[in-house]
């Protein structure tokens, strides 16, 4: 059934003239010319798009601006900066967050300074750095790699953000706490976004230029660009602190988030107008600057704006600091950024000059399926789809459609993960599965349409796929054996690839075992409490002795593993959240530790199902249910081993 949200979206865009390629027939989208990208059409379109979005999604505001030619065509304010206050949405004075599109001001930074002739792209980085990366495969890390996110770092959490004004630090002093990424991937082998990444290319920028890295984007790119609005200060200052946006979580619930202190400054501490945001997207268009004014020369910006690494043929690259989107068969660069309830994102078309730049300040309501992600997806799509002509052309199905299907079925994880400290979360959340279908297209467990409904893909060239109805590819990559290495997604920027999974994840089976394994040392540890309340026999074995200690033993130990896993949940819930901010290593540590018990439960499990099996009066069902707890137990230790839940690394 067709979500309400996306009915009545339909309606609305009808009425002003837009071709819905979400309603598209599986056909390629065609018809006469957009219109103009005119100031009045614009307002006509966003005036009726954006308020219904809000709506739909309770949601409580936005601002969007809008570029050609140069000029800031169009901007407006819709909804609420501050419910309490009743102060509506200013495209010129309320200031957003503006989360990871702050990345493209550190890398601006640097391309200005590898301009300047005082950086090099393709040098280790720790030729800049007053502390070193450790060396771990046969090439280092260089500015290439981070602009790119190559440098293969895992993600990590702990340090990005803080959780008071206090707590935050200079970057120097808050990039030394944090503690180093593993590196789970070779420089230049694979995407993997990386706030770290980020974070240390801005430190860089403060080491060469003697500047902290707040005041060089002041002055070498707010400056230049007229940008008055815009700073990296957290908290923002003073003469700025009227006009900031307050978020929220969804319009019903009016009560203010607090403001998110990000200690990773240059991977997400942004705070800016639309307006402001639409000079330093004009200063890109233009290839460096705004008339005179000058933050890249033309060659530098044009690299910038290049393709530098494209993970599949013909999908979108990564290039630096921007990612490569598609739209119509039109070539799109940007960036996009969430920080706490504020989500922004910035595109525009080289080929046009057309631009635009969109904030919001609330993620939505939490029970409906049109949240953050779905009403910025459509706003960008929409514009583009109303002001780029169609030039997409026909792509057949290929005749080995069915076999590539099941080649390319199973299941996949992402190359955004920690494998030093939370493995076990990648296990806990789920993978993406890819599902071969009678008709030989393919479902991805994650690609969801907004009723909720997964997209079904149909192969339109080797290993590619095309969204039914859609315009969206997904392209798979094979290893020079032939079997799948990962896919790429149009849904997903090009820094975050999907890798196929094998053993128990790749079976889809890790989960149900894990779940599995647990109830039954769960029942079983209380069966024995209650037996033991009850004054029942305490083993199912008439002789005394060793046998019937290790049966009681091993009850201890399942119940063990239990407490131990229920502890994790509680962290996951709880802790979790308060460390990333910073907060106290001491409950993570007392779980690991404490994950050692889930191992060494497997002594007594193993000491119980031997003296089980070599008593003659057990019975042959107890002997099945001792032998299935036992593989329980084992099962439950080999997952904390596996999945980092006993681990003693830095990288949070």
């Amino acid at each position: 059934m067709v979500n309400r949200f996306v009915v009545e979206l339909a309606r609305v865009l009808a009425c002003l003239g837009i071709v819905m390629s979400a309603g598209a027939a599986s056909q390629d989208l065609g018809g006469p010319l957009p219109p103009a990208l005119e100031a009045n059409d614009a307002g006509v379109f966003f005036d009726g798009l954006i308020p219904y979005a809000l709506d739909q999604a309770g949601m409580v505001g936005a601002a969007v601006s809008v570029v050609k030619d140069g000029q800031i065509l169009f901007a407006k304010g819709y909804g609420y900066a501050d419910l309490a206050a009743g102060r509506r949405v200013d495209a010129d004075q309320t200031i957003f967050r503006h989360g990871s599109v702050s990345k493209l001001f550190a890398w601006t930074a640097v391309m200005q300074l590898v301009e300047r002739g005082k950086l090099q792209l393709d040098v280790d980085v720790n030729r800049y750095l007053d502390f070193e990366i450790p060396s771990q495969f046969d090439r280092p890390i260089t500015l290439r790699n981070l602009l790119t996110h190559t440098a293969g770092f895992e993600d990590i959490s702990r340090g990005v953000y803080a959780d008071r004004a206090a707590d935050l630090l200079p970057l120097a002093q808050g990039l030394k706490r944090m503690p180093i990424p593993a590196r789970i991937f070779a420089p230049g082998a694979r995407t993997a976004y990386s706030n770290y990444g980020a974070a240390l290319a801005g430190y860089i920028v403060e080491r060469v230029s003697g500047e902290s890295f707040e005041h060089y984007v002041e002055h070498h790119i707010f400056a230049p660009l007229d940008m008055r609005n815009s700073t990296f200060r957290q908290p923002v200052p003073q003469a700025m602190r009227a006009n900031l946006a307050v978020g929220y979580r969804a319009v019903s619930d009016p009560t203010p988030e607090p403001f998110a202190f990000v200690q990773a400054i240059p991977a997400g501490g942004l705070s800016a107008t639309v307006t402001d945001m639409a000079r330093f997207l004009i200063a890109h268009i233009q290839l460096g600057g705004v008339g005179e004014r000058r933050i890249l020369s033309p060659r530098t910006a044009e690299l910038m704006h290049a393709p530098q690494f494209r993970p599949a043929p013909n999908r979108n690259a990564a290039c630096f600091g921007f990612f490569e989107a598609n739209r119509n068969g039109w070539r799109i660069i940007g960036h996009i950024g969430d920080v706490g309830t504020f989500h922004a994102g910035v595109f525009f078309v080289p080929e046009t000059g057309y631009g635009i730049v969109l904030a919001l300040n609330s993620s939505g309501e939490r029970d409906r399926k049109v949240g953050s992600d779905v009403v910025r997806n459509a706003i960008f799509e929409r514009f583009f789809d109303r002001y780029l002509p169609n030039r997409l052309t026909s792509e057949p199905t290929v005749a080995s459609a069915r076999a590539d299907s099941e080649r390319v079925a199973g299941y996949y994880g992402t190359t955004r993960r920690n494998d030093s400290s939370w493995r076990f979360m990648a296990a806990l959340e789920g993978d993406d599965e890819v599902r071969a279908l009678p008709d030989a297209t393919i479902e991805v467990s994650s690609r969801l349409l907004p009723s909720g409904v997964p997209k079904r893909w149909r192969e339109v060239a080797p290993l590619v796929y095309r969204d039914v109805g859609g315009q969206a590819h997904l392209s798979f990559v094979s290893n020079a054996d032939g079997t799948i290495a990962y896919f790429i997604s149009d849904d997903y920027p090009p820094v975050i690839l999907f890798e196929r999974l094998t053993g128990l994840r790749g079976l889809g089976l890790l989960q149900p075992l894990l779940y599995t394994a647990f109830c039954s040392s769960l029942v079983a540890s209380l069966t024995w409490c209650w037996m033991v309340i009850r004054r029942r026999r305490l083993a199912p074995i008439e002789s005394a002795g060793s046998a019937r200690r290790w049966w009681i033993m091993a009850r201890i130990a399942y119940g063990t593993q239990c407490c131990v896993l229920v502890g994790w949940l509680v962290f996951v819930i709880s802790g979790l959240p308060a460390l990333r901010l910073g907060g106290s290593l001491l409950p993570l540590t007392l779980l690991r530790i404490l994950s050692i018990l889930v191992v060494a439960a497997v002594l007594p499990a193993a000491a119980n199902l031997i003296a089980i099996l070599r008593s003659p009066a057990v019975s042959a069902k107890a002997r099945v249910i001792e032998a299935a707890l036992a593989a329980g137990a084992m099962f439950l230790a080999w997952f904390a081993l596996t999945y980092s839940m006993v681990s003693f690394s830095a990288s949070l």
